[in-house]
């Protein structure tokens, strides 16, 4: 004897196609300032991230010997009634103690504007 049919029969799953997601670069990504992922040294804070990115390459040119391998990155900061602004800052986020070891040397450089900021 043949097995009957199923009485229901689940309709057919749609097909989806994948689509391979591609990051932006880290520069164009904004990310909270509780992202706990690190740390990082944040050498300027400006109103508009392309003013950030080139606070990032003028103290890059000027501290050469701090920042010529260091990697730009921008973390946007909402600092409520004052407004977002745009952090340039070392990345990848690492220890604390890296973050604070690259402010140290810019400082001792004469760059005084560096602090340590989680990420």
């Amino acid at each position: 004897m043949a097995d009957a049919p199923p009485a229901h029969k689940a309709p057919p799953k749609a097909l989806v196609p994948k689509v391979k997601q591609v990051a932006a670069p880290p520069a164009a990504v904004p990310v909270p300032a509780s992202g706990g992922s690190g740390f990082v040294a944040v050498l300027a804070s400006k109103k508009s991230r392309m003013d950030a990115l080139k606070a990032f390459a003028d103290l890059q040119q000027k501290y050469a010997e701090v920042l010529a391998s260091k990697t730009p990155d921008v973390q946007e900061a909402n600092l409520g009634d004052k407004g977002v602004w745009y952090r340039a800052v070392v990345g990848p986020p690492g220890s604390r103690e890296a973050a604070s070891g690259v402010c140290s040397q810019l400082k001792s450089a004469g760059h005084s504007g560096c602090w340590v900021a989680a990420y």
